[in-house]
This record gives structure tokens, sequence and C-alpha cells, in this order.
């Protein structure tokens, strides 16, 4: 039986109060603040664990609870930052990722609905979305998010730096059919343009080309 599953009632109340507490906008802005210095997070644990405690001694508690009410605190600020320590190399700046988190009933991060509410979230950078995505294998998200950059730099950039995160074949079999797919209509369109000499509608910006400029030049 999942230890997670076997709590004691007065523990799985105290942690959602301490949950309430934490998803406040001032905690959730100081939280993503020191979040974002990520290279030593747990020297922050003791900050945001003060600041939600001040918050909790206001609640109209017995003394007893509120004692295991700061210890719940600590524990839920300690869960949070490592949540940041381990997807650090993943997650941008400027990606504010709590108020996305789905919570256990014990006050434990349930990772994988935390990663497919991160993925969905369309104010949030694209590679960060598919650094998760590869994270937790959600093939069909990472097809979606590749199907929505919207040239080919960003994809040749994407399959560089992310094709090596997981060993998964489905992830990895994602990556290379819309690489192949998008490749191949680049050839083409470019093909257009030599044969006519003049660009194809479908493909207009900067990255309009996959010929060496010499070729280009040798074709007019």
């Amino acid at each position: 039986m999942d230890t997670h599953e076997v709590q004691p009632l007065q523990f799985m109340c105290l942690s959602k109060v301490a949950i309430c507490i934490f998803n406040r906008t001032d905690i959730k802005k100081c939280i993503h603040e020191l979040g974002c210095l990520i290279r030593r997070p747990r020297r922050h644990v003791d900050c945001i664990a003060d600041r939600a405690k001040e918050l909790a001694s206001t609640l109209p508690l017995p003394a007893s609870l509120k004692s295991v009410l700061m210890d719940v605190l600590r524990s839920r600020a300690i869960e949070v930052f490592d949540w940041y320590i381990k997807h650090r190399d993943l997650i941008s700046y400027d990606f504010n990722v709590l108020s996305s988190f789905h919570w256990r009933p014990d006050g434990a991060i349930e990772e994988l609905k935390t990663a497919q509410a991160l993925v969905r979230r369309q104010d949030a950078d694209i590679y960060s979305r598919i650094s998760i995505a590869c994270k937790y294998q959600l093939t069909a998200d990472i097809q979606r998010l590749i199907d929505e950059s919207m040239n080919m730099s960003m994809r040749l950039l994407v399959l560089n730096r992310h094709a090596s995160v997981t060993n998964n074949p489905l992830t990895r079999l994602a990556f290379i059919k819309s690489y192949v797919s998008n490749i191949l209509q680049l050839w083409e369109i470019n093909f257009y343009c030599c044969i006519c000499g003049r660009k194809d509608p479908r493909f207009t910006g900067r990255n309009s080309s996959v010929f060496p400029e010499s070729y280009m030049s040798a074709s007019d």
C-alpha cells in the first residue's frame, strides 16, 4: 500500500492549510523570486517558511496545532525548493510554476499532474514546456508543442537541445518525425523558389532558405 495514502487526518488537514497559505499571491511571488535563484535554493527555505509562519500565527488554532502547522509549513517549503532543484535545468527564469503545482493529500507535490499542467501553460516559453514534457515522457504534448513552433530554427534548436533528455523511444520518435517532416517541407519550398525564381507564399522569414547562398546564387 502507498504510504502516502496512510496519513493521520490531523496531518492531512494541516497540510491543506499549509497549501492554502502557499497559494497566497504574496507567498507565491516570494517563492518564485527566490526559487529562480536555484543554484543554492535551500538557503531560502527559512525565509519562505518564516513568512508562511507569520501568516499561520494569525489563524484561530490551538497552540498545539499551530506548533505542528509550523513544522508542516517548513516541510512544504522544502518540498517546493526540492522541486526547483530537480527541474532547474529545464525551466526558464520567468517561468512562474507555483500556480501550476498539484498537491497530494499529504502535502507532497504530485509531479506528473504538475508536469501536465505546466506543458499546457500558454504563457510559458516553449523550451521550458518541451523540456518538462520530455522529462515526463508526455509524447502527445511533445508533438503538439513542436507543431506550435513557427520556424525551422526553433525546431532545430529544440531537437539539438533536448533529443537526449530521455531514452524513451516514443519521445525521440516524436522529435525525429516532426524534424524530418519539416525539413522535407523546407526543401520542397526552396526547390520551388529556385525553379520559379520567387518566394513561395507558404514560407517567409529570415530562415526561408535551407540551401547554401552559393547554390541560390548559381540558380539565378
